[in-house]
């Protein structure tokens, strides 16, 4: 799918988004030796004030040089202190109170555990977690990567919603991908609303819980994630970085180089033109004017729904492939990266 790969570039959510999903990192340890399953992440906070104010430490001013908050998918967060407290702890079955399993303390605004060596392993229940007094800050613990910010305390906080408002519910009913899922999803409605950190973790979280909450369809996947077992519910493309609307048109610069040759260089207009029935289903038309600078014409057939996107084919008489494939999903909501980089094709 030329159009997609060349427009957006889709590096780790690791989220986003609270997590990867689906396990934990393995460490390669010597040869003959078991891996080991490790959670880390960062710890953000406005202003990095989640447990007191510090003189930055050597370590923590040369990681805020080189490596600013570009990790933060909301602006105005900074890393916590050096030798901050992280809690590794479990869940009860409601939501409403944790044992700690373990405790470590932050390096350059970053935390690690090792849930190996803890005989653990990524469940639905099992969070990290920062305080100071009433201030805190929690993640669910859904893969390798997990950051500590206001965006995962809110997630933390709209699934424990939906526990309450359910007589009898438990954090079984959440899988571990659906909560990858909701708080990839903020993560990724945080960006495109742009939300900025305000003066403290609780004004912040009350921002992003606003956006969330005025979203009627993350609202309806929260909702559905809190049934039984895996939904088949999405949340849709938030912040519509595929759009599909009719008229929408990509340009790109190209250049193709042939042994023996000078390299020519190209131009190649991807255009939304209008819709095709195929089988059941109302496809979107893209078409490209000058695939691979060939000077032939191409149309691709997509299906966007709140799961994902969806290949259905296209018109080249020479792709043996496709049909055998199709229909097949080339991007599922929420992306799990958490970078969205244009480039030229």
């Amino acid at each position: 799918m030329k159009w997609l790969s060349a427009a957006i570039l889709l590096s780790g959510f690791l989220m986003s988004c609270g997590g990867s999903g689906g396990g934990g990192e393995n460490a390669t340890g010597p040869a003959g030796t078991a891996s080991a399953t490790l959670v880390s992440g960062s710890v953000q906070a406005p202003n990095g004030q989640i447990a007191f104010n510090h003189s930055p430490g050597l370590i923590e001013r040369l990681t805020n040089l080189f490596f600013p908050t570009a990790y933060a998918t909301i602006s105005g967060l900074s890393p916590v202190p050096d030798g901050t407290s992280v809690q590794l702890a479990r869940f009860n079955a409601t939501g409403t109170d944790f044992a700690v399993l373990a405790t470590t303390t932050t390096a350059a605004g970053r935390y690690s555990f090792n849930l190996t060596s803890l005989g653990l392993q990524v469940s639905n229940d099992l969070i990290v977690h920062v305080t100071n007094g009433a201030v805190q800050i929690r993640a669910f613990v859904t893969g390798s990567k997990v950051d500590l910010d206001p965006v995962a305390e809110t997630s933390v906080r709209l699934v424990l919603e939906q526990l309450a408002a359910i007589s009898g519910a438990t954090l079984s009913l959440f899988t571990v991908q659906e909560l990858t899922d909701i708080a990839g999803s903020i993560n990724i409605l945080v960006l495109a609303k742009q939300l900025g950190a305000g003066t403290n973790v609780e004004n912040t979280v009350t921002s992003i819980r606003s956006a969330v909450t005025a979203n009627a369809g993350l609202m309806a996947f929260i909702a559905a994630a809190a049934g039984n077992g895996q939904t088949t519910l999405g949340p849709g493309d938030i912040g519509d970085y595929v759009p599909l609307t009719q008229g929408n048109m990509w340009r790109y610069q190209g250049t193709k180089s042939v042994s023996g040759q000078p390299p020519l260089n190209y131009q190649n207009n991807v255009t939304v033109t209008g819709p095709k029935v195929i089988g059941l289903v109302t496809t979107t038309v893209l078409t490209e004017s000058n695939l691979h600078g060939q000077g032939v014409a191409q149309e691709e057939y997509l299906f966007k729904d709140l799961q994902g996107l969806n290949e259905y084919g296209n018109n080249d008489p020479s792709d043996m492939l496709s049909p055998q494939l199709v229909p097949f999903q080339v991007l599922r909501f929420p992306p799990a990266p958490q970078f969205f980089i244009y480039t030229s094709e």
